[in-house]
């Protein structure tokens, strides 16, 4: 999670504008921008990617682990969807 915030913000600086935020903490920039909650966005952009790791190390079987991280994948990409739009009209 440090690696992707790092990057985020070094991507973020280098175009002056928080799409990388958006891609790589979807759920704190929809959370952040779209609802104005600021405390609720602070515990997604810390859950999100704890979150990720739990449910695919409590899935049993790489069938089940393999769905879980399409799901997971499909989840995150439709936020990212979400929160760049929030962004772009905001």
């Amino acid at each position: 999670m440090v690696v992707f915030a790092l990057m985020a913000g070094f991507a973020g600086g280098a175009c002056h504008c928080v799409s990388p935020v958006a891609v790589f903490f979807p759920y704190t920039a929809i959370a952040r921008g779209a609802l104005s909650w600021e405390s609720i966005g602070d515990v997604l952009f810390i859950l999100q990617y704890p979150v990720y790791a739990l449910t695919i190390a409590r899935a049993r079987g790489s069938n089940w682990k393999a769905l879980a991280l399409l799901i997971l994948l499909a989840f995150h990409i439709a936020a990212v969807v979400l929160a760049l739009r929030v962004y772009q009209h905001g």
